[in-house]
């Protein structure tokens, strides 16, 4: 599992997404329903802003990682191994950014074509967003508090 430190720019992005996706999802989901004859066009250029947004935050995450550079675990931490497992933990964390910031370049060009009528699919696709983000603060939320316990 791939623990993100606490106070990292991908721990500030991870929650900046979760709580980006969960307000868009409770100002949308009314408005959604499979009932309506199409999706209104301000919760399309919303969603489409949310995309941007989360783009431009990923992008500046990945260069904040990569400029950070593969370093070594901390000074204060003398077990034989800390240095390699901290150099394989920042590479996996680079590596993730990179793939959330592909996701988020090919999510646009997947769903604009989508149709406005189709607001099953839409409901469907914003109440998943919505499930996954929660999913997500949750397990965030967690892991820090772990952490916390843990720390002397």
């Amino acid at each position: 599992m791939l623990v993100v430190p606490d106070g990292s720019p991908v721990f500030r992005l991870l929650v900046v997404e979760g709580v980006g996706t969960l307000l868009f999802a409770v100002l949308t989901l009314p408005v959604t329903m499979p009932g309506r004859a199409r999706v209104p066009e301000w919760v399309q250029v919303l969603g489409l802003m949310l995309l941007i947004a989360m783009l431009a935050a990923a992008i500046r995450t990945w260069r904040r990682v990569i400029a950070s550079g593969l370093r070594p675990a901390r000074a204060g931490i003398a077990r034989p191994g800390a240095a390699v497992h901290g150099l394989r933990r920042q590479a996996a964390i680079e590596r993730r950014t990179r793939v959330l910031l592909a996701l988020y370049l090919a999510a646009p060009v997947v769903l604009v074509p989508i149709p406005d009528t189709w607001t099953a699919f839409w409901f469907g696709l914003t109440l998943a967003a919505a499930a996954t983000s929660s999913f997500s603060l949750a397990w965030l939320a967690a892991a820090r508090l772990r952490a916390h316990r843990a720390a002397p």
